[in-house]
């Protein structure tokens, strides 16, 4: 039944008129002020950048020419932006043009005024000692340890700091580089490697170009040592997978499903990959998780994993976000941020959908679970729609990739397809708002979709359901009645919601009905038919949890105990798991004992874990010690992350996954091991002497332990560890044991410092809280203070350091 499609029977111009005549309630009930579509009087159609570096001094030099027409009748002024930025010289057109520098944009005078009909360029000869957009890594390890790399991040307007520009997502322009570094390095751009040449001087210059239009904060490059493995798509597109010299092992593990993901992605949006070529680049330090440059994608090297690593976590699921974003975010692009719903939620989406091709439906399941969680914590703090600025992480990803869900349910998967093709193809190398995907709806279905966009989109919040039922005889006929009541608050910014819901009704003879019922009042009952007068066992609310949503349900122990074994979706038998966790031991054992031994997915076989991980009986411990086998690393971890107290019985099982293939297994155990035997620490320690774990988090916890347990020798590589030698996730994690500690020598001072300037705000974070800690105590504050006069400083450092300590 389809009676929630509403055709818009007309033509496109009484849909265009129809969509002008649309109240969108985000512009009424949220305020969003700072964001508007930046105005221009240029469309730059061209960007080519010629640049040079001086790594150890964080030293840019460029020349950058900006090919245009005037899209004004009369333009007598040019804004460019620019951070700090020397500029050198400025030409129009080849000549000499007049220009202010305010220190955040570059103005141009042209003189005569520029016109319409016109083609020109603007060009910049320039220097930069960048803090942001583009990063030097590296060069200032003395102990030669780091990698060396340079590399950019521009999102959200971030590469005005090296290079002046456009540095707005509402302009789209081709783009061209020229890098001339040292030859030893790889140097990788987007778009096409047009030509390597040899210079003179043992340097190289690289020569890339696109064909096709992006917006500037796309704009990459990253330069660094590398091999490079190239796979092809089933459509023949090259994929260059970059991997760190010699570690083929990581490559492998890393990138084990790079070219199916293309192949899934052209499937399943139905729109070739739009470039020429693609590429993954791992980088130390990176500031974010990983970034959809335009063809080129990097990524930190927390997911730049080994065979072990990948038991923990994965490039999986971020390799398809990214490649994802290659259409969604890089072919079309939002007009201004308030729409970056349009790229992330999509990406978020088709990741979680190629999870599901890779992984399987209860992975599938799984991830949508962990999305809805999020954005109902979220939703806990604030209201904001996914269409809002600051409506974080939690709602433009997760909150927007269950809407998606929620849409291909509510419309039909192959109509919701239908219309992503046609805004996508619309609007190829574009810019796109909200609207525009809404028009789709209309151009492709002839549906009007505001009672969906007004509730999920628009607005913000989420529905809480209170569901109960009976099992009724009325007029002579059995049946199943259904309360819905909506008892989450109800105002001008969040209404009740509107939504198809299914209910099933499962039988004790092992049959089952279902309905599909529109639910959008106060209170609303739905009513299955019993004709045959069979005995009720359980009933599902929305089975699969497709709705995102609160929900207060009683049942009781009957019914979850029905239902954990009969429900077909892994997540609605993990749902009845989580409801069985009120009832004692002794009244649910044997069914989790059965469960455990049918159960295959680590969502459902972890909870049942969590219920019986501390239970003394002989059934239970025969439980866990399986458990403590089981194949899935995360079953494994669920026991030693529960577990209270270890029986001597199991203690030969615990000790075990000291030698686990999963790090984080290895990890969780050392701390429980040595917290729960003592006397046992110098064993455990020796075990786990050569384990050093994704960003040398298992060796900084033996050192912790290993300290703690009188071996002073420790110290010397935990300091070690603070330095610029290593990546900021091993720094982090070692300046929190240092604060635990409570050690401070000049070393760490130093290392300290040297974070507190670092432009990856994660690690200067991290170092300016460690700093403010130890800056409480009156002799560490000295301490620090000394060391400062007592070393030379920039200026811009001297300002940083002094905010800090003073």
């Amino acid at each position: 039944m389809r009676a929630f499609t509403t055709l818009w029977i007309g033509l496109a111009a009484l849909c265009s008129l129809y969509a002008q005549q649309t109240e969108y309630p985000a512009e009424k009930f949220y305020t969003d002020p700072d964001v508007k579509t930046r105005e221009h009087v240029l469309d730059i159609e061209r960007l080519k950048l010629d640049v040079s570096f001086d790594p150890p001094k964080g030293l840019v030099k460029g020349k950058i020419t900006h090919y245009f027409k005037p899209i004004r009748k009369q333009v007598d002024s040019i804004v460019f932006d620019g951070t700090k930025l020397s500029i050198i010289q400025a030409k129009l057109n080849g000549k000499d043009v007049k220009f202010k520098n305010t220190g955040s944009q570059i103005i141009i005078y042209p003189q005569p005024a520029l016109a319409w009909n016109s083609k020109d360029s603007i060009s910049f000869v320039y220097e930069a000692h960048p803090r942001a957009g583009i990063y030097f890594v590296g060069w200032k390890d003395r102990r030669k340890l780091s990698q060396k790399q340079i590399w950019t991040q521009g999102e959200d307007t971030d590469h005005r700091h090296w290079m002046p520009l456009y540095d707005d997502p509402s302009d789209k322009m081709i783009t061209e580089m020229i890098v001339t570094f040292d030859k030893d390095y790889q140097v990788i751009s987007n778009g096409k490697k047009i030509s390597e040449k040899i210079n003179k001087d043992g340097t190289k210059t690289w020569h890339y170009a696109m064909s096709k239009p992006h917006a500037s904060y796309l704009i990459m490059l990253s330069i660094g040592r590398y091999d490079i493995k190239t796979v092809y798509s089933k459509r023949g597109v090259p994929i260059h997978l970059y991997y760190y010299p010699g570690e083929v092992e990581k490559m492998e593990w890393t990138y084990r499903y790079s070219a199916a993901t293309m192949d899934f992605l052209e499937e399943a949006i139905g729109i070739p990959y739009p470039w020429e070529s693609m590429a993954n680049i791992p980088v130390q330090d990176f500031v974010t998780g990983a970034m959809e440059n335009t063809t080129a994608v990097l990524y930190g090297e927390f997911w730049y994993v080994d065979k072990r690593a990948y038991l923990d976590d994965f490039y999986v699921d971020t390799d398809v976000h990214e490649q994802a974003h290659q259409w969604f975010g890089d072919l079309i692009t939002m007009r201004n941020w308030k729409h970056l719903w349009l790229q992330e939620s999509f990406a978020t989406y088709y990741a979680k959908l190629g999870t599901r091709k890779f992984f399987g439906e209860d992975y599938y399941q799984w991830e949508r679970r962990s999305e809805q969680t999020k954005a109902l914590s979220a939703g806990k703090s604030d209201r904001l729609p996914i269409m809002h600025t600051q409506g974080g992480v939690p709602r433009v990803y997760d909150k927007g990739s269950a809407v998606l869900d929620m849409m291909a349910y509510a419309f039909g998967s192959e109509e919701l397809s239908r219309v992503v093709y046609h805004f996508l193809s619309h609007h190829r190398y574009g810019s796109v708002d909200t609207h525009d995907f809404y028009a789709s709806f209309l151009d492709t279905l002839g549906v009007t979709p505001d009672w969906f966009f007004d509730q999920w989109i628009y607005r913000g919040g989420e529905p809480h359901y209170e569901v109960s039922y009976r099992d009724v005889t009325w007029q002579g006929n059995r049946q199943t009645e259904i309360t819905v009541n909506q008892i989450h608050p109800v105002d001008d910014m969040v209404k009740l919601f509107k939504m198809p819901i299914i209910f099933e009704v499962y039988y004790e003879d092992g049959s089952s009905d279902r309905v599909k019922e529109w639910i959008e009042k106060a209170s609303q009952k739905v009513v299955i038919p019993n004709s045959k007068s069979k005995t009720v066992s359980f009933v599902l609310f929305d089975p699969g949890s497709i709705i995102l949503k609160d929900v207060t349900f009683d049942k009781s122990l009957n019914e979850l105990k029905a239902q954990v074994r009969r429900a077909p979706n892994m997540i609605d038998r993990y749902d009845a798991l989580v409801g069985l966790r009120s009832f004692d031991p002794d009244e649910k054992r044997d069914l989790l004992v059965e469960l455990f031994e049918k159960e295959t997915f680590q969502a459902t076989k972890g909870e049942i874990v969590l219920q019986l991980v501390n239970d003394s009986d002989p059934k239970s411990m025969k439980l866990i010690r399986r458990a403590l086998a089981d194949p899935d690393a995360e079953v494994r971890r669920a026991v030693i992350q529960n577990v209270q107290t270890i029986p001597n019985e199991l203690l030969a099982d615990y000790e075990a996954l000291l030698n686990d293939p999963s790090y984080d297994n290895i990890w969780y155990s050392l701390i429980k091991l040595t917290s729960l035997y003592p006397a046992n620490t110098s064993r455990y320690l020796d075990l786990t002497k050569d384990v050093i774990g994704m960003g040398r988090a298992v060796r900084l916890k033996w050192l912790e332990i290993s300290l703690a347990a009188g071996n002073a020798d420790a110290m010397k590589e935990l300091i070690d560890y603070t330095s610029n030698a290593c990546d900021f996730r091993t720094r982090i994690a070692t300046f929190y044991i240092i604060k635990k500690l409570n050690y401070l020598d000049d070393t760490v001072i130093g290392n300290l410092l040297d974070a507190a300037l670092n432009a990856n705000s994660q690690l200067s974070n991290a170092a300016t809280g460690t700093i403010g800690f130890f800056t409480q105590q009156e002799t560490m504050r000295l301490k620090i203070r000394n060391y400062y006069f007592a070393h030379d400083w920039e200026d811009w450092e001297r300002e940083v350091i002094e905010t800090v300590i003073f």
